[in-house]
């Protein structure tokens, strides 16, 4: 077995290929436990429309664009 053929044996289909994949979105526990923000807060804000929200499949989430735009990610 080759080096090339060892490693893609290793590598799990269900694992992140590549470490700088960024996210589509984050879910509401997730942007809550990023912003450090309680969920009251984060519902008001979304309420006096500062904050967008999108809703995949039903699952209510907060774009990577906004987190981009309010500063806490850097991408």
């Amino acid at each position: 077995m080759t080096k090339s053929t060892a490693a893609l044996k290793s590598a799990s289909p269900f694992e992140p290929q590549a470490a700088s994949r960024t996210p589509f979105g984050y879910r509401i526990y997730t942007w809550c436990a990023m912003t450090e923000m309680s969920r009251a807060t984060l519902y008001r804000q979304i309420a006096a429309g500062k904050l967008k929200v999108i809703k995949p499949n039903g699952i209510p989430m907060i774009p990577h664009a906004e987190a981009v735009r309010l500063g806490y990610v850097t991408e």
